[in-house]
C-alpha cells in the first residue's frame, strides 16, 4: 500500500477558446472523472487581473480508498501581448490525503515559478516523486489528551519537547524526584518542536536545494493552511444583518435582528444551515480563508466534528446542482448569480457589502423573548477586546473555543433536566462526591438564576443542535468516568470566588490536590487549565491567600500540572510576582512533607 503524502500533480492553464483546462494529470490516469470543474478550480475567476492566487479545495470520490482528498493549487498571471486577454495564466496543483497543506507551499511556489515560464511535463514530475518520497508513516501521531491541550498553545511559547514519547498520557507524567518534593523544575529540557521536519531534495530552476517540508503535530482536524485569523475574524465581526422576517431561522438568529454576525456564523454551521459566503471580485484565496476562519471559529477548533465534510472553500457556479443537495453546506463562491437564488441557502454573507441575509424559510419555532444571554455578551465582548489588543490568533481561537464548548454544556444541561441523562459529556463517578467541597458539574453562572435565563435564549438553537450530525458524533466519542468535573472547580474560582468566604475557598483548594492522583487526572486539569480562559490566573490567586493551607494546597495542583510537558506552558503564564510566590508555596509544601 502506497503511503506517500502525494497522490499527484495536475497542471492547468487558461485556454482562449476553452478556459479553463487541465493539460496534465502525473501519475497519467490517476484522475479519472470529469476535469473541467478542477479547471475552474485550479485558474479562479478573474485571475488575470491579480498576478497570483492560492486555492483550496476538497475532492470527493466513493471510487477512491479515501474519500476525502485536499487540493491545493497556485496560480500564476503573467502579462503578455501576445493573448486576447493580455495575459498567460497557468497553474499547478497537489492532491494529497492530508488535511494540513500549508507544508506544500514552497515546493509549489517554486514549481509554479519555472513551470510558468516553460510548460513541461518534467517539472511536473519532478515535483511528484520529491515529495512522493516523504511517506504518511513516518509522521508521528500525538496522544490524544495531549493534542487536546497542545493545539491551544502559541507556538513561540510551548516548551521544548524531548520525545512523543512524553506527551502521552499514560505514561508515567510525575518524574520520581516530584514525588517527594514540590520545588519547580530548574530548567528545561533542550529538544526539539513539535513539529515533523524532512529536507527534500526538489530541482527548481536549474538548481537543486533541500526544501524544508514541515508538518505541525499539534493542529486540529479543521485545520487546513495557515490563515491570518486576526483580519477575518475582524471583518466576520463587523458584518450588517439584514432580516425579511423577525422570526428568520430563530436557532441561528437568537436574538433577532441584533444577534450578533460571530453568533450568527457559528450557530448556522453548528445547526447545518446552508451557509454561503460571496465574494465578487475577491481573490479565491480570499473567499477561501474567509469559509475556513469561519469553520476554525464554529468549530471551537477542532471541538466540533465533522464540519469539513461539508465544506466547500471554493465551489464554481457549475457545481450548483450538487451543492445546492447537500444538507448545512459551508461555501465560498464568486459569482454574483447565487445572490438572486435565495432557495440556493439559507444564510448568505455577502464579503463585498458586509452583509448577513436570510432567505426566509424558518423550520423552527419563534424565539424566546430574553433580554439576552450572559455567555453571548461575554464571548463578543472578550473578541472585540482581544481585536483592539492585537492578540494572537491563538488567543481568538481559544476563546472560540470555550464558547462552543459552553453551547455545548448548555445542550448537555438541558438533556439532563429534559431526558435524564446525555451523551455529551463524561461520566461522573459518585465514589469521591463526598469528599469535594462542592461538588458539582456543567457551566458555573455568576448568579444561580443566570441559568435557566440562558436555557430560554439558546433553546430553539439546541433544539436544532440535536437534529444534526455534529450532535450524533458528540454523543459517539467514547466517554470517560471521572471523579470529579475539573472546569466546573475552575469557574467556581473564576465566577464565584469574589463572593465566597475564607472557609469556602479553603475548603475548595484544599481538596482540589486529592483528585490530581492519576496520569489522566492530571491532563484533564490541565486541559481544563489551559481552554479554561485565564484560569490559571484564577487558580494563582491561592498564591496569596493569608492561610497557608491554601497556599500549599494551590503550590500542590501547580507542581502536579508542571509534571507533564503541557502543564510546563501553563506554568509559563504564571507572572514573575505569581511565579515567586509559586515557588515560596512549593518550598514551604516540601518541608510539611519532608516533616
Amino acid at each position: 500500500m502506497d503511503s506517500s503524502v502525494i497522490d499527484c500533480v495536475i497542471a492547468a492553464e487558461f485556454d482562449h477558446d476553452y478556459g479553463p483546462v487541465v493539460k496534465n494529470v502525473y501519475p497519467e490516469g490517476w484522475f479519472d472523472g470529469d476535469d473541467s470543474e478542477i479547471g475552474e478550480i485550479m485558474i479562479p475567476d478573474q485571475i488575470h487581473e491579480r498576478p497570483s492566487d492560492w486555492n483550496v479545495v476538497f475532492l470527493y470520490d466513493h471510487n477512491q480508498k479515501s474519500s476525502r482528498r485536499t487540493l491545493l493549487s497556485f496560480a500564476l498571471t503573467r502579462k503578455s501581448n501576445d493573448t486576447s486577454r493580455g495575459a498567460v495564466i497557468r497553474s499547478l496543483a497537489i492532491c494529497t490525503t492530508l488535511q494540513n497543506v500549508e507544508p506544500f507551499k514552497p515546493f509549489l511556489t517554486l514549481a509554479v515559478a519555472e513551470y510558468s515560464a516553460n510548460p513541461s511535463l518534467d517539472i511536473i514530475t519532478r515535483l511528484f516523486h520529491s515529495l512522493h518520497s516523504i511517506k504518511l508513516n513516518t509522521i508521528p501521531k500525538l496522544d490524544h489528551n495531549a493534542k487536546s491541550i497542545l493545539i491551544l498553545l502559541p507556538e513561540p511559547n510551548k516548551p521544548p519537547l524531548k520525545s512523543v514519547d512524553e506527551l502521552r498520557s499514560d505514561s508515567d507524567l510525575v518524574a520520581p524526584a516530584a514525588q517527594n518534593t514540590l520545588l519547580p523544575s530548574a530548567e528545561l529540557i533542550q529538544t526539539t518542536e513539535l513539529t515533523y521536519t524532512v529536507a527534500v531534495p526538489f530541482k527548481a530552476m536549474g538548481r537543486t536545494s533541500d526544501i524544508p517540508f514541515k508538518y505541525p503535530l499539534a493542529v486540529p482536524e479543521e485545520f487546513v493552511v495557515q490563515i491570518p485569523v486576526e483580519g477575518y475574524l475582524k471583518s466576520l465581526a463587523s458584518l450588517n444583518v439584514s432580516l425579511s422576517s423577525p422570526n428568520c431561522f430563530p436557532d441561528v438568529f437568537t436574538s433577532g435582528s441584533s444577534t450578533h454576525p460571530l453568533i450568527i456564523i457559528i450557530n448556522a454551521i453548528l445547526t447545518e444551515k446552508r451557509l454561503l459566503f460571496v465574494g465578487v471580485g475577491l481573490s479565491s484565496s480570499d473567499i477561501t480563508e474567509t469559509v475556513l476562519t469561519a469553520v476554525l471559529i464554529a468549530s471551537g477548533y477542532g471541538l466540533a466534528p465533522g464540519i469539513l465534510e461539508r465544506t466547500f472553500p471554493y465551489a464554481s457556479l457549475s457545481r450548483v446542482s450538487q451543492l445546492v443537495e447537500i444538507p448545512g453546506y459551508i461555501a465560498g463562491v464568486c459569482s454574483p448569480a447565487f445572490g438572486s437564488h435565495p432557495e440556493w441557502w439559507d444564510i448568505m454573507i455577502d464579503i463585498n457589502t458586509g452583509v448577513i441575509s436570510a432567505s426566509g424559510t424558518s423550520r423552527t419555532a419563534a424565539p424566546n423573548s430574553s433580554s439576552g444571554s450572559f455567555i453571548d455578551q461575554s464571548f463578543v465582548t472578550d473578541i472585540a477586546k482581544l481585536l483592539d489588543l492585537r492578540a494572537p490568533a491563538s488567543a481568538l481561537l481559544l476563546r472560540s473555543r470555550n464558547y462552543v464548548r459552553e453551547l455545548i454544556a448548555i445542550t448537555a444541561e438541558m438533556e439532563r433536566r429534559y431526558n435524564g441523562a446525555t451523551d455529551l459529556e463524561n461520566i461522573r463517578t459518585e465514589k469521591d462526591k463526598g469528599n469535594l467541597a462542592y461538588p458539582g458539574a456543567g457551566i458555573v453562572w455568576p448568579i444561580k438564576s443566570n441559568e435557566n435565563s440562558e436555557i430560554a435564549v439558546h433553546s430553539p438553537f439546541v433544539e436544532s443542535f440535536r437534529q444534526t450530525s455534529i450532535h450524533k458524533r458528540l454523543g459517539l466519542i467514547p466517554k470517560q468516568e471521572v471523579k470529579v468535573d475539573f472546569r466546573h472547580q475552575l469557574q467556581l474560582l473564576q465566577r464565584r470566588g469574589s463572593s465566597m468566604s475564607g472557609d469556602e475557598i479553603v475548603k475548595l483548594y484544599s481538596t482540589l490536590p486529592n483528585f490530581l492522583k492519576t496520569s489522566q487526572d492530571i491532563y484533564q486539569f490541565t486541559l481544563e487549565l489551559t481552554s479554561a480562559y485565564c484560569d490559571i490566573k484564577h487558580l494563582a490567586l491561592g498564591l496569596f491567600h493569608p492561610r497557608t493551607s491554601v497556599r500549599t494546597a494551590t503550590a500542590r495542583c501547580l507542581a502536579t500540572v508542571e509534571s507533564s510537558y503541557p502543564g510546563k506552558f501553563v506554568i509559563q503564564q504564571l507572572s514573575t510576582v505569581e511565579h515567586l510566590a509559586y515557588m515560596s508555596a512549593a518550598s514551604l509544601a516540601t518541608k510539611a512533607i519532608k516533616s
